[in-house]
């Protein structure tokens, strides 16, 4: 496991981590608040996506390998699909790793777009080199308390 693996799956476990409370509901307001199809408004799309978050933030830090590497591809593509959910929802709030709302900003795309490049890094570089994951954590910290700061809900 390397660096980049670990301080992804701690941002997905500490995401979920905030959101078992109150599931579905929670869940379901924060997919209403960020205007998801219809057809996502499911109490079983909302777990499906707790346990997507919970199996590859376990997978990346206790599976063996080859399930590493699923666990991190895995991560990716919720990565990828966190970064299409806040472009579309732009303008709208998201409770994206709280359980308060904020509002989607530019910042919030520079920060889900350094979230998928965490998650790549996780995936693939990491094992090159650690020295990048770094700067790219610290970076997602600083925008989103920034961003807590701003909306005075730190």
């Amino acid at each position: 496991m390397n660096l980049a693996a670990l301080l992804w799956a701690g941002l997905l476990a500490y995401s979920a981590a905030t959101k078992v409370r109150g599931m579905p509901h929670s869940m379901l307001r924060a997919m209403r608040d960020l205007a998801l199809p219809a057809p996502l408004m499911r109490p079983a799309v909302a777990y499906a996506h707790l346990a997507a978050q919970i199996i590859v933030a376990l997978g990346l830090t206790l599976a063996p390998q080859p399930f590493q590497g699923v666990c991190a591809a895995g991560g990716v593509l919720l990565a990828l699909a966190y970064l299409a959910v806040i472009w579309r929802a732009r303008g709208r709030s998201c409770q994206c790793f709280g359980t308060t709302a904020r509002p989607i900003t530019s910042w919030t795309l520079v920060r889900s777009i350094l979230v998928v490049a965490l998650a790549c890094w996780a995936a693939a570089w990491g094992s090159v080199a650690q020295w990048p994951t770094i700067p790219l954590f610290l970076s997602i910290l600083a925008i989103e308390l920034a961003s807590a700061a701003r909306t005075g809900r730190a």
